[in-house]
């Protein structure tokens, strides 16, 4: 079943949005069928779920995988998918695994299916980035922002 998502009008532009659009460049789907983020810190992803709640999107719609390395035992994985959406507040019926031989040990991923959201905030993301390297002015919020899109798009994948 589909649920709408209501996303807020005004966003908070303070270092905690900056976070989460810097995790966003390094680590979502630029364009495709859902919104989704990767990640191997449970951290992150408490960070992301939180941010995007803040932004209008429901804790309850997102559902999750954890990708695992092969040489891991099935039942400790079942143990990191609990602890999971524990730590995080999902559903555990929402969660999936799957095996991966590219990753060394865990990492986790967070989608909502809406090839629509996933243009909405790529486009956000898009006119936030713009704004960025030609930003002088005084507004302390802006550049806490500024701070917290670069470190953790540093902490990703590193490309601005």
């Amino acid at each position: 079943m589909t649920h709408p998502v209501k996303l807020k009008r005004y966003i908070p532009i303070n270092r905690k949005t900056g976070e989460f659009f810097g995790l966003m460049q390094a680590e979502s789907r630029k364009i495709g069928y859902k919104f989704d983020f990767t990640n191997k810190l449970i951290s992150e992803h408490k960070l992301f779920i939180e941010v995007a709640e803040q932004l209008g999107i429901s804790r309850s719609q997102w559902s999750f995988g954890v990708i695992y390395n092969p040489q891991l035992k099935e039942e400790d994985v079942y143990n990191i998918k609990k602890l999971f959406a524990q730590k995080l507040c999902l559903d555990e019926q929402n969660g999936y695994i799957t095996k991966s031989a590219t990753i060394k040990n865990v990492a986790y991923m967070m989608s909502i299916s809406s090839t629509i959201l996933n243009l909405v905030m790529n486009t956000v993301l898009k006119i936030l980035m713009e704004k960025i390297p030609i930003y002088t002015g005084k507004n302390e919020d802006f550049k806490d922002f500024c701070k917290g899109f670069v470190l953790k798009d540093l902490l990703g994948d590193g490309t601005i």
